[in-house]
């Protein structure tokens, strides 16, 4: 009889499963014969890892393909309308400052018509103008932090950089404040 070829996702992932589920846990490593199984199970181990990766990748690779290359299809186009985006949104805040400059000029102007005995719906017809063209232009605003000067900065604000203090240390050189040492970990088979 004739072995199946299994070429469906699931059960491919149903068969890994069964694999998986046929592995029994060793006991604690305690001596060499334990350690020896320990070692037989984690070889098992290493293998449906591997065997699940590959057949993930023969799947997953093709997708991963298309999917770049239908974003490098459209990426030309999302550039240049992301461009022209920021173009108007930053003409939009250029226009909202002018319309807030206008506005506080307004405002003084119909406070002095007013002072002069202008009625007040006359003296704030420009500002009510001015108000309605400013509603209608549409902003926001997003708090930033800008730091004006880092030896003022507290210390429970500053986060080391563990990545480049690690490759100093490596190196030989020492960084007060901080030292090398080495985590032991188990490995594979």
């Amino acid at each position: 009889m004739a072995t199946k070829v299994v070429t469906n996702a699931k059960e491919l992932s149903e068969l890994a499963q069964k694999e998986v589920n046929a592995i029994t846990l060793p006991a604690k490593i305690t001596s060499q014969p334990t350690f020896t199984v320990a070692q037989g199970t984690l070889m098992k181990i290493k293998g449906i890892q591997k065997n699940n990766k590959t057949i993930k990748d023969s799947i997953v690779n093709p997708i991963k393909e298309a999917l770049k290359n239908v974003k490098a299809l459209f990426a030309p186009s999302e550039e240049a309308l992301k461009e022209m985006e920021n173009i108007i949104k930053e003409d939009k805040v250029k226009w909202s400052d002018k319309l807030e400059e206008i506005e506080a000029k307004r405002i003084l102007e119909a406070e002095e018509k007013i002072k002069n005995g202008v009625d007040i719906e006359k003296a704030t017809v420009a500002l009510n103008n001015t108000k309605d063209n400013l509603k209608e232009v549409k902003t926001r605003k997003i708090p930033k932090v800008r730091i004006l000067d880092k030896t003022k900065i507290p210390l429970e604000y500053l986060e080391p950089d563990e990545v480049k203090i690690k490759a100093v240390l490596l190196s030989g050189i020492k960084v007060e404040g901080a030292e090398l040492y080495y985590l032991k970990i188990g490995i594979g088979a």
